[in-house]
């Protein structure tokens, strides 16, 4: 997939003049959200926005005092990195700015009894990255996401929200690090499951649809086809019993 490559090739110049949020002294969740774009904006100059958000040593502070609050609070600020997680720098600068920690951190504290399906998302979204398994292992993700592979359906009204199947696509992200070890812990009923969410992205070709109709496991959330194709690639190249499936 060259989604992040075009990303890259496109002129970005992310400290060309200071973020509008840089004006307040203390800033809040829903400071940082009013600024970004919409999901389904993927424009160069949102890209653009996004980027300048995940440079600022404020926002990253925001980011990872909200995940360390509340779990409404840490809910919201999952939604942001979600957003501004949009290549390997960003999420290195997410590493270095304690919101992966934290994030990882808030998940740990509550486990499976609180609704977490946006922090299970940015940690997928975050798991695409092959340059911060390091810190994702350091933080105790694979066990931490192992857990809530258990939870298929049942703890959410709607039934579209599989919890489940969002920590088993970051684990099959981290295959590529921690190879059949962490491929053991994907269980085989998620295989069809990802297939389906790829299935139904190839069938919708434009992002707004993509967001509104919450393709993602019910989230609101863009992805494109490639995100899945690299994480099934990497589950099948590191466990022969998903093969099967």
């Amino acid at each position: 997939c060259n989604f992040v490559a075009e990303r890259l090739s496109q002129p970005m110049d992310v400290l060309d003049a200071p973020p509008e949020w840089r004006r307040s002294t203390v800033l809040s969740i829903p400071d940082i959200r009013n600024m970004l774009p919409n999901q389904e904006d993927l424009s160069n100059h949102a890209d653009k926005v996004r980027l300048q958000a995940v440079s600022d040593p404020e926002v990253l502070r925001a980011l990872a005092s909200a995940l360390g609050a509340g779990a409404a609070e840490a809910e919201e600020a999952a939604t942001i990195v979600c957003s501004m997680a949009i290549t390997p720098a960003a999420a290195i600068n997410m590493c270095t700015g304690g919101v992966v920690s934290a994030l990882c951190n808030s998940m740990a504290k509550r486990r499976e009894y609180l609704p977490m399906r946006w922090r299970l998302a940015a940690l997928a979204w975050l798991s695409q990255y092959d340059e911060i398994h390091g810190q994702l292992f350091k933080a105790n993700a694979v066990e931490i996401l192992a857990l809530q592979t258990a939870r298929a359906d049942g703890s959410h009204a709607n039934s579209a929200i599989r919890p489940d199947v969002l920590a088993a696509i970051s684990l099959v992200f981290l295959c590529t690090s921690g190879g059949s070890d962490v491929a053991t812990k994907v269980p085989l009923r998620t295989v069809h499951s990802m297939v389906n969410l790829l299935h139904r992205r190839l069938l919708t070709t434009d992002s707004v649809s993509v967001v509104k109709s919450s393709l993602f496991c019910g989230l609101p959330v863009y992805y494109r086809p490639c995100f899945l194709t690299k994480a099934l690639a990497a589950l099948l190249e590191a466990s022969s019993s998903h093969i099967a499936v």
